[in-house]
């Protein structure tokens, strides 16, 4: 199917095709051409077909506030599948039930108001780089948003929750004001990346794991390993409470000013014995090996305390003390 070039000129319309069962040749429909389409209905596709395939760049899709949906089954099927494209948008509607992907797009990618869901295997929504706004990604059978390109990526007033794997998986890039929730990984797992904001909780792996990024102002609670796993990291005013394992498990970070309470291991521990920056922080009824309560562990004596640390009501200035 192909567009105009012009800017201003509407969009081509994408009609599904009108039959209930599914016939294999009426599916992908295909967008071969730069521009911008507009779904008109529902698309169901009942087989093992991609729903719509895009071989251009430079496409804006808009759903149109329609669903594409899929069979439900195991098998293959992406519901929007333009893996290698740039600078595609998808807006504006969902995709739900697809057998082996939701959507799936290349670099420079921007998704909004879009729900991906319930996929049998795939990533609800996987992408090179490109921004993620709005968007809710659940129920998913691999991770929620996968983002892994060479490029920065943006994910902004977002869930990913209760998905098989990871809620969130990016490489370089920014995470804020996004709820990553009950997934059977991570709730976030990310490298050079930065968290703001965020509600990271009761997911089966850590709330954050991640390598040379920044965890700011963000809820890490209920998880059933670490409340954040951080190498190289900036953790600073978060709360860090009731995680089944240890609160802030660290490799040469900086701690600061967070509140860590009622984890069931350590409140913050290095068992690399690297040196950290630890400061201004609040460890309270955390249950691991150090005295008193076990409310903070620092192995390596090189580990700097910037600043006193609050121990159950009690001021520390030494990472043995405390």
């Amino acid at each position: 199917m192909t567009a105009a070039h012009d800017a201003d000129a509407a969009p081509v319309l994408l009609n599904p095709p009108t039959r209930t069962t599914c016939i294999p040749a009426s599916f992908p429909l295909v967008i071969s051409t730069p521009g911008s389409y507009l779904l008109t209905g529902n698309l169901s596709v009942n087989c093992n077909k991609d729903g719509i395939d895009i071989q251009a760049d430079n496409v804006v899709l808009d759903l149109g506030g329609f669903s594409i949906i899929g069979s439900g089954s195991a098998g293959a099927g992406i519901g929007i599948n333009g893996g290698n494209r740039s600078n595609v948008s998808v807006k504006n509607g969902s995709v739900l039930n697809m057998p082996s992907g939701g959507i799936v797009l290349g670099a420079s990618a921007t998704i909004t108001d879009v729900t991906a869901s319930h996929t049998v295997s795939g990533d609800g929504i996987k992408m090179g780089d490109g921004i993620v706004r709005r968007v809710h990604a659940d129920y998913n059978g691999s991770d929620g948003i996968e983002a892994i390109g060479t490029g920065s990526s943006t994910i902004e007033e977002s869930e990913a929750s209760n998905n098989s794997e990871e809620g969130i998986d990016i490489g370089d890039g920014a995470i804020s004001a996004t709820v990553a929730s009950i997934n059977g990984g991570s709730g976030v797992e990310c490298s050079g990346c930065s968290i703001v904001n965020a509600d990271l909780k009761a997911n089966a792996g850590a709330g954050a794991s991640c390598n040379g990024c920044t965890i700011s102002n963000s809820n890490l609670s209920l998880n059933k390993t670490e409340g954040i796993v951080g190498s190289r990291a900036q953790i600073t005013g978060n709360t860090v409470e009731i995680n089944t394992g240890i609160g802030i498990n660290v490799f040469q970070s900086s701690v600061v000013g967070n509140t860590v309470v009622a984890n069931g291991g350590l409140g913050l521990e290095d068992s690399s014995n690297a040196a950290n920056s630890v400061g201004n922080n609040y460890f309270s009824l955390n249950n691991g090996e150090q005295s008193p309560g076990g409310e903070l562990q620092i192995d390596n004596a090189t580990s700097i305390f910037i600043s006193p640390n609050l121990c159950d009501n009690l001021l520390r200035t030494t990472a043995g003390s405390c």
